[in-house]
Parts: structure tokens; C-alpha cells; sequence
């Protein structure tokens, strides 16, 4: 049974050009089949990704000031784990987002049987070109619903960056972990931004109780900054702030 889990991200971007990527189609007017190591995020591959647009019925629910969807009686958000090379937007995409919604789908308890758990590597090296470089959150969950994602119990322990996994029943098993479809929420109004605080919170459901939770959101960050925490707000409350580098 295909899992039918829809997941909500938003885009927060800054594109840069990680080296020379060829089009291997031989039909120029066809779609680009681009080899390299990290494709330039072009408004073409931007038109291929969904817009959700939140329901009226779940904007009028009130929310509250917060919420912690990592704190709920059936925890079905993974352990914080320590990323591997470059592999943010799959850690972030597969081994949290990926993890937390399809145990929420199912009830599962994330930290009850490595079942549970599933690995940034999987995704992440089919698409990295054997090279410690960065990739698209997005990419990774086309693969996962094209293909499905083994969990952890029938996956490599300590893969590097160039291990495809091998086993015909392991790759069987994970075409029980699929996804129907992705979308993204344009936080580029305080409007949207309320439904991106709306989605985390009861999941585009006005009926969602609060001890199934929320939705999960992925900032698709590539830059040249530096990154830093700050403290926002009275609670401490954690936020980022950009550095320029200068060259």
C-alpha cells in the first residue's frame, strides 16, 4: 500500500552555481537531463514544483503563540542527529520531514524500531554525483516518491558518499515508504507567513487534535553567507541572521 503523505516546504533562496553542469538530453527542446554537481535552481525547475494554498476552514482556527512538534506523546520526530558531508537538504527533507510525517501518518512511534527511521544518505547519494556537494530537498523526496526509501533497519550503517545500496529485498521493502507528492507554501507575505504558522500547527486540518501535530517546513537555503544564531523575543526564541562574505 502506497503511503499517502503530502509534505509542505518553503523555499528561502539564494542560487549559486556549484561548477559546470552539461544538458545530456540530445533533444535541445526537451526536458534538461542535467549532469554535474549542483544544477542552478532555474525559474523551469522552479514552474515544476506545487503551490499549497491552506484551507479557510483550517486558517480560522486560532493557534497558539507556539508549538513544539518534536514534543508529543507519541514522539514521531527522530533523534537530532549529526548531519553527514553536505547532505543538509536530505537530512532535513528525508531524516527529519520524511521520518516525522510518515510516522504521523502511521502512528509509530519514531524512536520504537530503527522501521521507524530513515537515512539522509539514501537520497543524498544518488544525487551527489559521488562528491561531498550540495543538493535539493526536493530532489530527494521525487526519489522517494518514484521509488520509495528502505528504513534504516534494511539500510547501510555507515555509508560514505559514494555507496549505493545493494539487495533486492531492502529496496522491496522501501517501496512501502512513498510519497504521493510535495509542495511548497510562499512565505513572502505576512499572509502566507500565517499559514506557514497555521501548517505547522494543525497540518491544513481545523479538526487535527493536538496530540497528532502539526506539519513540518524546510528552509532550501544555498548561499554564500554565513550563517549565525540569535536570540529573538522575550521567550528565547532562536532565529538566524546572514552574513556577506567578502571575497
Amino acid at each position: 500500500m502506497k503511503t499517502k503523505v503530502c509534505f509542505i516546504f518553503f523555499l528561502l533562496i539564494v542560487t549559486i552555481n556549484f561548477g559546470q553542469t552539461v544538458n545530456l538530453n540530445p533533444d535541445p527542446n526537451g526536458p534538461p537531463q542535467i549532469a554535474g554537481p549542483q544544477p542552478e535552481l532555474t525559474p523551469e525547475i522552479l514552474a515544476t514544483l506545487t503551490e499549497h494554498h491552506m484551507s479557510d476552514a483550517a486558517m480560522a482556527v486560532m493557534i497558539p503563540p507556539s508549538c513544539d512538534n518534536s514534543d508529543l506523546p507519541v514522539n514521531f520526530f527522530p533523534p537530532v542527529i549529526a548531519q553527514q558531508y553536505n547532505s543538509c537538504a536530505q537530512a532535513a527533507g528525508v531524516e527529519y520531514t520524511f521520518t516525522y510525517e510518515t510516522n504521523r501518518f502511521r502512528g509509530f512511534a519514531a524512536t520504537s524500531s530503527d522501521d521507524n527511521l530513515y537515512h539522509q544518505m539514501f537520497t543524498y547519494n544518488f544525487l551527489n554525483w559521488g562528491l561531498n556537494v550540495g543538493t535539493y530537498t526536493f530532489d530527494g523526496w521525487n526519489i522517494i516518491r518514484d521509488n520509495g526509501i528502505p528504513s534504516k533497519s534494511h539500510y547501510l550503517t555507515n555509508p560514505d558518499t559514494n555507496d549505493w545500496h545493494t539487495g533486492y529485498d531492502d529496496y522491496y521493502q522501501g517501496t512501502t515508504n512513498r510519497i504521493v507528492s510535495h509542495a511548497y507554501i510562499n512565505v513572502s507575505s505576512i499572509a502566507k507567513l500565517e499559514e506557514l504558522k497555521t501548517w505547522v500547527y494543525n497540518h491544513d486540518d481545523p479538526s487535527n487534535p493536538t496530540e497528532k501535530g502539526g506539519g513540518l517546513g524546510v528552509f532550501d537555503l544555498m548561499t554564500n553567507f554565513n550563517i549565525e544564531q540569535m536570540t529573538v523575543g522575550a521567550g528565547g526564541e532562536r532565529g538566524i541572521i546572514l552574513k556577506e562574505i567578502n571575497s
